[in-house]
């Protein structure tokens, strides 16, 4: 495993092959093809029964399973991953207004004390 690690993330040959746009798309959709692929399978296997020969539906099957996935990814994953990002930057932004002001409210002499609050 290491050994993949230093692989994947140095300029090496693994690198430059792992990042070609189809691999980098497959990547992204690997996650909703997981979720999918059982779903698929029987939708195609319930409309095309095998006669022995499997290649029609396996490609059927992976062709649904591209297309039902890249949808999941643009229309939920790829929101629900921004929402998360916005909501993250609300709460650091927050978390920064708040903590200023905490620091700046204990700069500030409060009237009929000679110190600041600490």
């Amino acid at each position: 495993m290491l050994l993949l690690g230093a692989l994947v993330t140095t300029q090496g040959w693994m690198n430059l092959w792992l990042s070609q746009k189809p691999l980098v798309f497959v990547g992204k959709i690997s996650y909703g093809m997981y979720l999918i692929h059982i779903l698929c399978l029987n939708i195609v296997e319930k409309f095309i029964r095998p006669n022995g020969w499997l290649a029609t539906p396996a490609y059927l099957v992976t062709c649904a399973v591209t297309i039902a996935a890249w949808v999941l990814h643009i229309t939920v994953e790829q929101p629900m991953i921004d929402l998360g990002k916005q909501l993250l930057r609300r709460r650091e932004t927050l978390a920064a207004t708040r903590s200023a002001a905490v620091i700046s409210s204990n700069v500030i002499r409060l009237p009929g004390r000679s110190e600041p609050n600490s």
